[in-house]
């Protein structure tokens, strides 16, 4: 019955007519992409922007609050600001009124508005912004408390790697229930050689973390200790996340036998909320 009132919300935006406060965006591609991501929201995809904070919240929302994501996109459309629980999104007027390209309306919309309202230096007006366009993991952790999630861990390093341990209670905190988002290294997943960036790419955790086949939360045992165990840290690692617009997105696409060390060279952490 929810995804009908949905997709009810939806047809009666399609029907109005007029543009809203983003006016170069098409109201009827705007509905049909709103339908699209209600039945798959890991198509809400930032494209060639550095949109991949925004992206795993609204991914996040569209996955639990099917019916807060489209009310999220309807009134930001029609009206220039939105909320989502007690996070409120007013974008500036650069980014209202972006002639949008290299990505969906729909996600210029739902992306740049939420993170151009967060930013308090730097407008984000195009996909090209690319330092406005990060999000900080206090940022997430903040959107997460503010949209009604509860207790919301901020597990993150921004320069050095973080640890098998953290890992595993990255995937132990998934297990019971709670939405995940790893911070990582871009060059993981794209199969290019790490350079000098250090964090810069959030992807959401979507299944068990395998170790050498096993699930990871075997090697929880051992707490702490676990970092020091070598034999561990040669294993090979396999697990999926959201981003680029898939769900599945395997950890070891581009990098066939990553083990476990190979991994967390990639590796800052997470940030975990419990839906409400």
């Amino acid at each position: 019955m929810a995804n009908i009132n949905v997709y009810q919300m939806i047809n009666e935006f399609a029907a109005r007519k007029g543009v809203g406060a983003f006016s170069l965006c098409d109201r009827k591609a705007v509905a049909n992409q709103l339908r699209d991501r209600v039945a798959e929201p890991s198509k809400i995809f930032q494209g060639k922007s550095s949109l991949c904070g925004p992206a795993s919240f609204l991914y996040v929302i569209a996955m639990n609050k099917p019916h807060v994501y489209v009310k999220y996109i309807i009134d930001l459309y029609e009206q220039g600001e939105a909320a989502i629980g007690n996070l409120r999104v007013k974008p500036g007027a650069a980014c209202k009124n972006y002639k949008v390209e290299h990505m969906q309306e729909i996600d210029w919309i739902g992306l740049a508005s939420l993170r151009d309202s967060t930013n308090s230096v730097f407008d984000y007006q195009t996909v090209d912004d690319q330092l406005a366009g990060i999000t900080l993991p206090d940022h997430l952790q903040q959107w997460f408390i503010q949209s009604g999630y509860t207790q919301v861990y901020n597990r993150t390093n921004l320069i050095f790697d973080k640890n098998l341990y953290t890992l595993l209670q990255a995937h132990q905190k998934r297990q019971s229930g709670y939405v995940v988002c790893l911070l990582i290294g871009a060059n993981l997943l794209s199969g290019e050689p790490k350079g000098n960036v250090p964090a810069d790419h959030w992807v959401v955790l979507n299944s068990d973390i395998q170790i050498d086949g096993c699930p990871a939360i075997s090697w929880l045992a051992q707490g702490a200790k676990v970092d020091d165990d070598e034999t561990v840290h040669d294993k090979k690692i396999d697990f999926k996340v959201y981003t680029w617009g898939q769900a599945d997105y395997p950890v070891n696409k581009n990098r066939k036998g990553i083990t476990v060390s190979e991994f967390l060279d990639y590796f800052y952490g997470y940030v975990s909320a419990r839906p409400s």
